[in-house]
């Protein structure tokens, strides 16, 4: 009996170390444009998915408030040619990594729409394609890209990104934003 009782102390022990630790699992064929399952174990939700770039720390995409795995992603990124990684967190800030990975081309046209409403002199808007300043937008820019900024106003200036085509090189682009 004093056996049994020992043996239970130690599973009790063991069970939230177990738990704290999370296992996520990498994508592997992923498509652009096509829903696709992203899954862990373990952890405490809610969690926070995110998409980042292999080799920095650029996010891609971030998901939060998720409850449970897995995730349907559905990958909206405009480099298919460089790789890419996944990063969770749990709610008691437990950390995992996806090896790194590539998403496969999809479809001919990518759609990204990102508004932002600024009223102070700078403001960085981050979506998943896109970093944008008040007066300058400066980014990696796929060619041939479109951007279109609208609402221009005095105080308050909202800018638009939409229809942002693939392509497979890159340069950095300045756009200026007059007002």
């Amino acid at each position: 009996m004093m056996n049994l009782l020992s043996i239970f102390a130690v599973v009790a022990a063991i069970l939230p170390i177990a738990q704290a630790q999370i296992i996520l699992n990498t994508p592997q064929g992923a498509k652009n444009g096509v829903s696709f399952p992203v899954s862990w174990t373990g952890g405490t939700p809610p969690y926070i998915l995110e998409l980042e770039l292999a080799g920095n720390t650029n996010i891609v995409q971030s998901f939060t408030g998720i409850n449970a795995s897995p995730f349907n992603w559905v990958p909206n990124v405009i480099d298919t040619a460089v790789s890419y990684f996944f990063l969770i967190r749990d709610a008691n800030g437990i950390l995992a990594q996806s090896a790194p990975f590539f998403v496969a081309p999809g479809g001919n046209t990518l759609q990204t729409s990102t508004t932002q409403t600024c009223t102070a002199s700078t403001v960085t808007v981050t979506s998943a394609t896109t970093v944008m300043k008040y007066s300058t937008i400066t980014k990696l820019v796929p060619i041939p890209t479109t951007i279109v900024v609208t609402s221009v106003k005095h105080a308050t200036t909202t800018v638009t990104i939409t229809s942002v085509r693939r392509a497979t090189t890159t340069r950095r682009k300045d756009i200026y934003v007059w007002y």
